[in-house]
């Protein structure tokens, strides 16, 4: 619990900073599509699916008038994924249902590219750090076999101390708070509207005993207002 609040407010403490820094500072909102990449590919096996999430923050901004500028961010941003599986037949149905949801504190630094002097369109890549400050989780199961009826359900706050067990002993939870990968992603101005499409790759296993390797991808579709806190100096 020390080394969540820790993480925390360091990372508010660099947000703090670039703020100071920032000749343009840009509040953001966007939407999430989360998913894992889950390494499990047995038969039978339940495969994650997206799961929709929200991302809100502020990107950072230098003075720099070159084609190349570095781009720090403090976002809050929902990852996660959902499980919806099942089978039928005469007599007998299963049906298994998993909504998962993580919220993040992050930190991406990217590095763009404007495409023309006019800085309208860039293209993007770089890296994120990653502490989760909570979460939640609701899971669902129920087979019906020959008219014998077996359901099992479960919901609340995402522990990343416990274990998520489904019926069948597969564990579900997540037992990592940190999580960093790379990132890639192309935006373009207009009218002083910034639309972003980004891809979070994430390195980092969510579960280091699970043998399907769990590993957060995100693509984010965002929009900003970009903010001038101090009078660009004309020449």
């Amino acid at each position: 619990q020390f080394y969540m609040i820790r993480c925390i407010i360091t990372l508010i403490l660099i947000g703090a900073g670039l703020s100071v820094l920032a000749q343009t500072i840009t509040p953001k909102v966007g939407v999430t599509l989360a998913n894992v990449k889950d390494d499990d590919f047995t038969a039978g096996a339940s495969q994650p699916k997206q799961k929709i999430g929200l991302s809100l923050g502020l990107s950072f901004s230098g003075k720099s008038k070159k084609r190349l500028n570095i781009s720090p961010e403090l976002l809050f941003i929902q990852k996660g994924y959902r499980v919806d599986h099942g089978g039928n037949s005469i007599n007998y149905t299963e049906n298994e249902k998993l909504s998962l949801r993580i919220s993040y504190l992050e930190l991406p630094i990217l590095a763009k590219f404007h495409l023309d002097h006019t800085r309208k369109i860039y293209i993007g890549f770089g890296f994120y750090g990653a502490i989760a400050i909570g979460g939640h989780y609701k899971y669902s199961y129920q087979k019906n076999d020959n008219g014998i009826i077996t359901e099992d359900s479960k919901s609340g706050k995402l522990d990343f101390n416990k274990a998520i067990l489904a019926y069948n002993g597969e564990n579900y939870g997540v037992h990592k708070r940190d999580d960093f990968g790379i990132l890639f992603g192309a935006g373009v101005n207009i009218k002083r509207i910034i639309l972003e499409l980004r891809y979070d790759n994430g390195f980092t296993q969510l579960s280091p005993k699970d043998s399907s390797n769990p590993k957060n991808r995100c693509v984010q579709f965002s929009l900003g207002i970009p903010l001038n806190l101090k009078p660009v100096k004309r020449e």
